[in-house]
C-alpha cells in the first residue's frame, strides 16, 4: 500500500515553487544582508503546461495539485488511466509530444531498464527553451551530464531535484573516498558534475527526502505494525510473496 503518495507529490511542488520563484536564493540574499529584487524574478505557474512522467498514485496526486493551480496537464504513461484523465481534465500524450508542448517536467515514475536515462541529450534538444525540470523519483530517469549541458546553455531555466545519479557520494562523506574509489569513469563524471550543479543558483537540490514527512513515517509504521499483527493471526496481508 502506498504511503506517501500525496508527501512526495507535495514536496515536489515545494520544489518547483522554490525554483520558479527563487525562494532559496532570497532567503540567503536575507542572510547575507544583500537583496536586489532584480535577481529573483520569477514566473507564475498558472497558465503554464506541466508534463507528468509517470500517472502511478504520485504522479496522478501531482496532476490534481497541477490543477489547483491552474495549469495545463500533459501527462506520459505506458499504461495510461484515462478514466482519471477524464475526471479531473488531462490529456495523455507520447514522451516526444511532451518534450516539444510542456514548460515545466516532473517525474513520478519508477526506474526500469527502458526507463534508464529517459531524459537525454536528444529528449532535452526537443524541449523549448526555458523549461523547468523537477525530479523526485530516481536520479537515473536524467542523464546527469545532458541535464548539465542543457542548463548550462539555457534549454533548461532550472531544475529542483531531490534525486541524483550516483547520489550517495555526494550526500554522505564518509562513502565519498570509497565510493571514488569503486566508481567507473563515466559514474566519478556523474558525481562531479552533481558538485557543479549543487554551485548552480537556479538549481535546488534535497537529499532523498520526498518521502519524508510525520505522516508518511506515521502511515508506515502503522502499515507494518499491521501486516505483523495480521501475520501473527494467519492471515498475512501485502505480501510480495505470491
Amino acid at each position: 500500500p502506498g504511503y506517501g503518495d500525496s508527501t512526495v507529490a507535495e514536496f515536489a511542488f515545494g520544489l518547483l515553487l522554490d525554483v520558479t520563484r527563487k525562494i532559496s536564493r532570497s532567503y540567503r540574499a536575507v542572510q547575507e544582508a544583500h537583496v536586489d529584487t532584480d535577481h529573483y524574478l520569477g514566473f507564475d505557474l498558472r497558465g503554464r503546461t506541466i508534463g507528468i512522467v509517470g500517472t502511478g498514485a504520485i504522479g496522478r496526486y501531482a496532476a490534481r495539485i497541477a490543477k489547483g493551480f491552474q495549469m495545463n496537464v500533459l501527462a506520459y504513461d505506458p499504461y495510461p488511466n484515462e478514466a482519471f484523465a477524464r475526471e479531473i481534465g488531462f490529456e495523455y500524450v507520447t514522451l516526444d509530444e511532451m518534450f516539444e508542448q510542456a514548460d515545466i517536467f516532473s517525474l513520478h515514475c519508477p526506474l526500469t531498464k527502458e526507463n534508464y536515462h529517459l531524459f537525454d541529450e536528444d529528449a532535452f534538444a526537443k524541449m523549448k527553451k526555458g523549461v523547468v525540470i523537477v525530479n523526485t523519483a530516481r536520479g537515473e530517469l536524467i542523464d546527469t551530464e545532458a541535464l548539465f549541458k542543457a542548463i548550462s546553455a539555457g534549454k533548461v531555466w532550472g531544475a529542483g531535484l531531490d534525486v541524483l545519479e550516483n547520489e550517495g557520494a555526494l550526500l554522505h562523506d564518509d562513502l565519498a573516498l570509497h565510493s571514488m574509489r569503486e566508481q567507473s569513469s563515466d559514474s566519478l563524471l556523474r558525481s562531479w558534475i552533481n558538485l557543479r550543479m549543487l554551485q548552480l543558483k537556479n538549481v535546488v537540490m534535497t537529499p532523498h527526502v520526498a518521502f519524508n514527512s510525520i505522516d508518511a513515517v506515521h502511515r508506515i509504521l502503522k502499515t507494518a505494525n499491521e501486516n505483523i499483527e495480521a501475520y501473527l493471526q494467519g492471515n498475512p496481508r501485502n505480501s510480495v510473496m505470491k
